[in-house]
């Protein structure tokens, strides 16, 4: 009895060993997407789920039937692979059953609802079934996930910005919680787009979240307008952005009084880095408020137009004014604000202020101006180191400006006798 009882334990351990070493040989070939290597794993276990998935594609395109005949055994031999429904789900989609076909996918979104492989097909499928919300769903998980795939669903997604169904989905999206990967698309959509038409939608369904646009949404909008000559509505972009206490700063010539911090974008005060010069605000005695700005020039040669400000002022006469100190400020030409056109008429001076330099206690300076009515939409006022030669732009000393504002002014009517 002992005999048969250990003849029985050696069988039943030959026959594990033999499923092991079966199983063993299996896996190790299915691992390969040669068919040869998927036969090789089939031949060692004819019901071995992921070799039945993958034999299903090497014949799909030959034998349709066969393939689906593949990938259900697959899935009868492994109920929990995600992948396989989604794959029958379209062969089942192709041979016109709509309904099982969405019930295979949802089957698969289920079972692995963070898998990409699956989430890419199932977007893909559902826009094929003309649900834009279901595929947006989809390809969420995917875009936040998997951060290298953006760059192949970006383009998809701008290209339905522009048609009638994709309004609500994507309105919908963004109405509770902006997803992690939108201001990264948001860039590349405005300004990629191939008309103003579809940054327009954008920014309409990004306005529909009560989160404030962010700056490097904000910007890159502007930066566009500004590109296709739509300086206005740039401007008004901006605008409808500032907070209250920036609100306050308001004018023709916005934060003219320094008090709030150079923001360096947008219809503020830009002030590029350069070597040489320390550009920024400061507390000072004498000014209008508790700021000014102040230019620290480093006795650096330096071709110094790096202070200034974009300007959407109708056409029209305006005076420039403004106060200055300057602290041993040595510059051959000196110190001098200009104001000229944008685009159109880039270049052309539209007036300037005297030339500063030496030494002197806050004083005020001004200078008139005229905007056309025609070709030139935007200015820009622009603080710059006059010269043309090497020895012009040897400077050394501080600059500080405060109180600067433009106001319109009406031409005094000619008198005759």
């Amino acid at each position: 009895m002992a005999v048969f009882k250990t003849s029985i334990v050696g069988v039943i351990i030959v026959i594990l060993i033999w499923r092991i070493l079966t199983l063993g040989f299996a896996e190790h070939y299915s691992r390969y997407d040669d068919n040869d290597d998927i036969a090789k794993a089939l031949s060692w276990d004819s019901a071995f789920p992921p070799a039945l998935f993958k034999q299903s594609r090497w014949v799909e395109k030959q034998d349709p039937a066969k393939a689906e005949a593949l990938l259900i055994k697959s899935i009868e031999g492994d109920p929990t692979n995600a992948l396989a429904y989604a794959k029958l789900a379209e062969w089942v989609e192709a041979r016109k059953r709509g309904g099982e076909a969405e019930t295979l996918m949802n089957r698969a979104s289920d079972l692995a609802p963070l898998q990409i492989p699956v989430q890419l097909a199932a977007g893909a499928f559902w826009m094929r079934q003309g649900r834009l919300d279901a595929a947006l769903a989809h390809w969420d998980v995917v875009l936040a996930r998997r951060s290298s795939l953006r760059s192949q669903l970006y383009p998809v997604l701008l290209a339905l910005v522009s048609t009638p169904q994709a309004a609500a989905p994507f309105a919908h999206l963004l109405q509770d919680n902006i997803p992690s990967w939108w201001t990264s698309f948001f860039v590349y959509a405005v300004r990629s787009a191939p008309s103003l038409d579809e940054v327009r939608l954008l920014y309409r369904w990004r306005r529909v979240n009560q989160q404030p646009i962010s700056r490097e949404e904000r910007r890159t909008v502007i930066e566009r307008l500004e590109k296709e000559g739509q300086w206005l509505e740039a401007y008004f972009v901006w605008l409808n952005n500032l907070d209250k206490q920036q609100s306050g700063a308001l004018g023709n010539l916005y934060n003219g009084s320094f008090e709030l911090p150079l923001s360096n974008e947008d219809f503020d005060w830009r002030t590029p880095g350069v070597r040489g010069v320390q550009v920024g605000t400061a507390v000072t005695a004498g000014a209008e408020g508790e700021k000014a700005v102040r230019l620290e020039f480093q006795d650096t040669p330096v071709r110094f137009q790096h202070l200034y400000q974009h300007l959407v002022l109708s056409s029209g006469h305006y005076q420039l004014q403004g106060f200055l100190k300057l602290d041993s400020l040595q510059a051959k030409q000196g110190l001098q604000w200009q104001l000229k056109c944008l685009q159109a008429k880039s270049g052309i001076l539209l007036g300037n202020s005297e030339r500063f330099m030496g030494s002197t206690s806050w004083q005020p300076f001004s200078f008139d101006f005229e905007v056309p009515a025609t070709e030139c939409p935007a200015q820009e006022l622009k603080l710059v180191l006059v010269g043309r030669f090497p020895d012009d732009f040897k400077v050394k000393g501080t600059a500080w400006f405060d109180a600067m504002s433009i106001r319109r002014v009406k031409l005094k009517s000619p008198r005759y006798p």
